[in-house]
């Protein structure tokens, strides 16, 4: 009997859904499993299902790679996880890298399956030839026209997939490593470890949803959607960055912690002296790489109403990609 803690990954998603499948997951940009919303963790789980059910009816098998080049949206996260689920390794593809990076990481994969949604094949345009020759199957995730159908026709619809068992494939995750300019290989127990730390002492700290904006095809992410699932910590995904959206989102969610990278954190900051008070709930703020000056570290801590709230800066000491030094580096000046 597998718990959350030991649990292959590919089975994080459904027995998730089994122990506390009401719990918030979502994005900001809404997105559907089927007729179903997903706003919860079991609906993560029934999208994880469906695009399982595609990927076997589009013949991806264990040990398969599937590549995946889309906008940037949590559905990102459910597409990682109905790779493993098929026993397939997941390479999430940036669509923030260029046309030639993203060819470049695709020859490294060995004819990959690919799957694109409308912005992956708009960022390939022109090199449809070189991603035939490189990728072993090549299909979108929705009808885009005629033209792309006669080299990526759309991914098979194959329904609902029953709850399965352990899957015969790698269990690990392919992700873009800033770093070494490649991509990195990220295996289960390094993957658990990193969603640890990142999520532990967080589920310690009570109730209340975490929003977060950074790229869904990075390893941070991976990390955080798994610490979340596993521990139990509602999560709302965050795409979009202008600010009457993002006002009207807070305001909506009052999540208890925000977490974007910096300069997105610092062009969020006008908000903080808006008389809708959009980050009166956050007592976290959280810089997920890059550095903010005191005076807008200062103004988010003071927009907020707790009474305690705390700005923290991550990745500080390191530059590894899967290295992480949570460091709480300012508080609210009592008054």
């Amino acid at each position: 009997m597998h718990t959350l803690r030991s649990a292959p990954l590919s089975r994080i998603p459904d027995l998730a859904a089994e122990s506390h499948g009401g719990l918030e997951f979502g994005c900001d940009a809404r997105w559907r499993a089927g007729r179903s919303l997903v706003d919860s963790v079991a609906g993560f789980a029934r999208a994880v299902a469906r695009h399982a059910g595609s990927l076997r009816a589009a013949g991806v098998r264990p040990g398969s790679v599937v590549a995946v080049i889309k906008r940037n949206h949590a559905d990102l996260q459910a597409l990682l996880y109905a790779a493993l689920r098929v026993g397939a390794v997941p390479a999430l593809l940036s669509l923030q890298l260029g046309k030639d990076r993203l060819l470049d990481c695709l020859g490294t994969l060995e004819r990959p399956h690919l799957l694109l949604d409308v912005a992956g094949v708009v960022r390939l345009d022109g090199a449809e030839e070189v991603v035939r020759r490189r990728c072993g199957r090549v299909f979108t995730l929705e009808a885009v026209d005629e033209a792309t159908e006669r080299w990526a026709p759309p991914l098979p619809p194959g329904g609902d997939e029953e709850r399965q068992g352990a899957p015969s494939g790698p269990g690990e995750v392919l992700t873009y490593d800033p770093g070494s300019r490649g991509l990195r290989r990220l295996g289960a127990s390094e993957l658990r470890a990193r969603a640890d730390q990142l999520t532990m002492r967080r589920a310690r700290q009570g109730r209340g949803t975490d929003a977060a904006h950074f790229d869904f095809a990075h390893a941070h992410a991976c990390a955080t959607v798994l610490g979340n699932l596993v521990h139990a910590v509602p999560f709302l995904a965050l795409t979009r960055t202008e600010l009457p959206a993002l006002d009207a989102l807070l305001r909506d969610r009052r999540p208890v912690s925000l977490e974007a990278p910096a300069e997105v954190l610092a062009a969020w900051s006008p908000l903080a002296s808006a008389p809708t008070m959009p980050f009166s709930s956050v007592r976290r703020f959280v810089a997920s790489h890059g550095k903010l000056d005191r005076q807008t570290v200062e103004a988010l801590l003071a927009a907020s109403s707790e009474p305690h709230p705390v700005f923290v800066e991550r990745g500080a000491r390191s530059a590894s990609p899967l290295h992480e030094e949570g460091l709480v580096t300012a508080s609210r000046r009592s008054t």
